[in-house]
């Protein structure tokens, strides 16, 4: 078994365990396994299934998080680079400053 076929076969037991069953966290999933490595994401999993035998990740709202929810909040708050890459940025957008309205004179 490559190391490929490896990865793939880890991303795809991840996206299981979490319950996964759409494309867009699934893929989310596989991407994260080829750039952090299986050991990365396994450790992942272990944090966010602990977490969730604990009581389990609020929201900012104070909703529980969903099994992938834990999970992908953990690998925002683990890579600086993967909450901007992967997730973009939480700050709205800055507002352009207003200009000065010009007015001709005669």
């Amino acid at each position: 078994m490559t190391l490929e076929a490896n990865s793939s076969a880890v991303a795809h037991q991840i996206c299981k365990v979490l319950g996964e069953t759409r494309l867009g966290p699934r893929r989310q999933i596989w991407q994260l396994v080829q750039r952090y490595g299986v050991e990365r994401c396994l450790q992942w999993l272990e944090e966010a299934l602990a977490i969730e035998q604990q009581g389990g990740d609020l929201t900012v709202a104070g909703v529980p998080r969903t099994r992938g929810g834990t999970f992908f909040a953990l690998v925002r708050r683990a890579t600086k680079d993967g909450r901007r890459r992967r997730w973009g940025s939480r700050k709205p957008p800055r507002a352009a400053a207003a200009l000065p309205s010009f007015q001709w004179q005669e």
